[in-house]
């Protein structure tokens, strides 16, 4: 076998790409797109053509998989240059380096992350919170149809979302609440049934001097709470929301 492509990567957050040092290539067709992504994701396995046809079409596939698998394939070799991707039975193996992931790469800066914050350390924290964000193009397997695909989209969407919290935690433990409140407004607004985004804006609310709209924050919460889910605020929020009321001074705290 050849030696791993060392300019080589395979870039998921955001539309699926490789690149080849500055230059990106797209993927297409579609499920071409799908196949490169739990090659790339489970690299250094071998993934049988039975796995890999679930993993495209589902339960129903058309008879003509086990031929599109090999056509895909083909295509694949052509813009993977080298020998990455390998027949070895009962399917194929692409061997990728663990950097040569984006998303990969993500999830180790995001560990580094909050081994610095578990140390006290959040100025580091915040740096490589930034980094690991920065590598996101959008939101992640963009365009790529299959049932692979869709659970590695909403696991990683999901860990970005806990990342982008995270890192509004952080800036709150630094002091930083005036730069942070923005951010975590927008991120609330956005995700208005998340408890946890809807409480860290109240608390920058109140760390703000604004007592008054942290209140009607939770009122919208326990509204939307209401309305959608048909449940009441959580313990925690509740917590948070009597404490700020109270202005006890442990709401400073997080």
């Amino acid at each position: 076998m050849g030696d791993i492509v060392g300019d080589l990567n395979i870039n998921i957050l955001g539309s699926v790409a490789i690149q080849h040092g500055e230059h990106a290539i797209s993927v297409s067709p579609p499920k071409a797109r799908a196949l490169l992504v739990i090659l790339a994701i489970r690299s250094h396995e071998v993934i049988s053509r039975d796995e890999l046809i679930d993993a495209i079409w589902g339960h129903r596939p058309p008879s003509a998989a086990r031929s599109n698998v090999h056509t895909y394939v083909t295509a694949l070799r052509r813009l993977l240059t080298g020998d990455l991707l390998v027949t070895t039975p009962p399917g194929y193996l692409l061997r990728l380096g663990r950097e040569q992931l984006d998303s990969r790469r993500f999830e180790a800066t995001l560990a580094q992350a909050r081994g610095r914050r578990t140390a006290g350390e959040h100025e580091p924290a915040l740096r490589l919170y930034d980094a690991a964000l920065a590598l996101w193009r959008g939101a992640s397997i963009l365009g790529t149809p299959g049932p692979f695909a869709e659970a590695a989209r909403a696991r990683l969407d999901e860990l970005r979302l806990i990342t982008l919290e995270e890192r509004v935690h952080v800036m709150l433990e630094l002091g930083r609440h005036t730069e942070v409140l923005s951010d975590v407004a927008a991120l609330a607004r956005h995700h208005p049934l998340n408890e946890r985004l809807r409480g860290l804006h109240m608390l920058a609310l109140y760390r703000n001097g604004r007592q008054a709209d942290a209140f009607h924050v939770f009122e919208d919460t326990r509204r939307a709470l209401a309305e959608e889910l048909g449940v009441e605020p959580s313990r925690e929020l509740r917590r948070w929301h009597e404490r700020i009321l109270q202005a006890d001074a442990g709401a400073i705290g997080l």
